[in-house]
């Protein structure tokens, strides 16, 4: 999520800039983004899925995989020695890219910037591993 916070990427070039940079941290490794109002998104959705306390200019960036995700994130995150078993080894790999993607946005800008993934917004949402 994106929020004008009295500075930083507020304008449409802006926004473009932060996707463009999110899409070259991510689109190699199976994933888009496209932006979101999340003022917008509240408006359409039940309570229990809002997003509460952003200002009305808040802009998130939903981020979701695609296709060629398993063959160019997922099998090269779970064999490269990056994953550690503590959890979901899927949950772990998103994260990580992901990660990777929040801490380049933080590079490029002093926005107020912060990387929610579905599975740790609600419970019910959460994805459980089979134990072995």
């Amino acid at each position: 999520m994106i929020e004008n916070g009295g500075g930083g990427v507020t304008d449409e070039s802006g926004l473009k800039a932060v996707q463009q940079l999110l899409d070259s941290r991510l689109n190699e490794f199976g994933f888009e983004t496209q932006p979101l109002l999340l003022s917008w998104y509240n408006a359409r959705v039940a309570p229990k899925f809002r997003f509460e306390h952003v200002c009305g200019d808040t802009v998130a960036f939903c981020v979701t995989s695609v296709a060629n995700m398993f063959e160019h994130g997922f099998l090269p995150f779970l064999f490269g020695g990056s994953c550690v078993n503590e959890r979901s080894a899927l949950d772990e790999c998103i994260e990580f890219h992901l990660k990777q993607a929040c801490q380049a946005v933080a590079a490029f800008s002093p926005i107020h910037f912060k990387g929610l993934a579905t599975y740790s917004l609600l419970l019910s949402l959460k994805r459980f591993s089979p134990k072995l």
